[in-house]
């Protein structure tokens, strides 16, 4: 003979389902209601900050390679 597993979720009563909900609408309407970004800093910020610091390495390691150039004695181009 098997052992029968049956899982059973427990499931609050409606009353309780019916408060969650009302608070967590309360709450979504008044964080949208603010002004500003209060989750996600704006895409485009993003994109311009991870391509500053790109070119900001970029242009760090130019000039680490010119003083290792100058450093070596080799002619610079």
């Amino acid at each position: 003979m098997g052992i029968r597993t049956s899982l059973t979720l427990w499931r609050p009563p409606d009353e309780t389902i019916e408060a969650i909900a009302t608070v967590l609408s309360s709450r979504w309407s008044a964080a949208r209601s603010q002004p500003g970004e209060l989750f996600w800093p704006d895409t485009t910020s993003w994109l311009r900050q991870q391509a500053r610091r790109l070119a900001d390495n970029g242009r760090e390691w130019y000039l680490q390679a010119r003083h290792l150039q100058a450093l070596s004695g080799e002619p610079q181009r």
